[in-house]
This record gives structure tokens, C-alpha cells and sequence, in this order.
């Protein structure tokens, strides 16, 4: 019996199958690791929500859906940073929640926050001197329970550009400060 050979091609079928292995690991390599992670929102983060849905009573929250905008929750995150793996809180809208708390100041621990709506849910007291350290481009408190002199905290708060504090129980003069602090693109509605 004669030795025949298994492909009638010789060299050339050898180069066919090394060709199509090496594309085969080519593409499991460069396959597995092509895919962009799933963005996700940095664990301090998550926290401050759980400690802030805590405080508030809030149960529509589902942590262990995506990242952000829970399922028309009010959060939402930008998540653009690192290369879009990376999400952080940007924007909360609680408006109309009947909350009838006081004003959380976890908040504050949510360092990318530039805009906070928490118009007409009920909130009393006054505002958490931890938020003097926020961010805030945009924060409205109009038509709640919150009383007392005007929030100085909120002159503190230097990159507000627009500013509703109206339907609330402040009283006394405006500080000298909020005048100084404001530009001329400045929104301030406090009656």
C-alpha cells in the first residue's frame, strides 16, 4: 500500500489551514477585548444614592439595573469619562414626591452634581450646610416647607448660575452676598 498524501495540494493546504487558525486566534484575541465595557457608576456614588433613597424613602431606585436614570427616576449620569466607561451623577429631578423631610446632605457627596430639582415635594427645615461645597450650576427648592432666614449656605455655592428658592417660608433681607456672588446670567427667583 502506497503512502498518498492527505491533501492532494501539499504545501499549499498546510498555508490554508495555518492562514485560517491564525485568523481564528486573531479574532479570539482582538474579539474578546474589542467590546467596550459596560459604563458603570463609580461605587461612592451608588452609595450616596442608597444613603439619599434611605433618607427619603424612595424604593423606585433599582440598583441593580443600569448605572443611571433609573427607570425614570430623576437621576441621571453623564458617562463620558474614561474613555465612556466611567458614569457619574450629573442631574437629579425629584419634583412633586410629597417627600416631607428634611433636606438630605448626602448630596453634597455627589461631586459631579450640577443640577438639583427638588421643587414642590415638601421638604422643611433648612438647607444642609454641607451644600456649600457642591457644584451646582442649577438648584431649585421653590414650593416647599424650608423656613428660617435666608440660606447662607447658598452664597457659598458659587458656580449656581440659576438659583429658585420662591413658595418657601425664608424671611428677612436678602444678604449682601447673594449680590456679589451672581453674574448677569444669573436666575434668582427668592420671593
Amino acid at each position: 500500500m502506497a503512502w498518498r498524501q492527505p491533501c492532494p495540494y501539499g504545501w499549499r493546504c498546510f498555508f490554508f489551514l495555518v492562514f485560517f487558525l491564525g485568523l481564528l486566534l486573531a479574532e479570539a484575541v482582538h474579539g474578546a477585548g474589542s467590546e467596550a465595557a459596560a459604563p458603570r457608576l463609580v461605587p461612592a456614588e451608588v452609595r450616596v444614592l442608597r444613603q439619599i433613597s434611605a433618607r427619603l424613602g424612595v424604593s423606585n431606585w433599582d440598583f441593580t439595573a443600569g448605572p443611571c436614570d433609573y427607570g425614570g427616576s430623576g437621576v441621571h449620569c453623564d458617562c463620558s469619562f474614561s474613555n465612556g466607561t466611567v458614569c457619574h451623577v450629573t442631574k437629579i429631578f425629584l419634583k412633586g414626591k410629597n417627600f416631607s423631610r428634611e433636606l438630605p446632605p448626602h448630596f453634597a457627596d455627589l461631586p459631579n452634581l450640577l443640577q438639583l430639582d427638588l421643587s414642590r415635594s415638601l421638604f422643611h427645615g433648612a438647607v444642609p450646610d454641607q451644600w456649600a461645597q457642591m457644584k451646582l450650576q442649577g438648584l431649585s427648592l421653590m414650593g416647599n416647607r424650608l423656613s428660617g432666614p435666608f440660606p447662607m449656605v447658598l452664597t457659598k455655592i458659587t458656580t449656581l448660575t440659576n438659583l429658585s428658592i420662591e413658595g418657601n417660608g425664608f424671611y428677612g433681607p436678602l444678604p449682601p452676598e447673594i449680590g456679589h456672588l451672581f453674574g448677569e446670567a444669573v436666575s434668582v427667583s427668592v420671593l
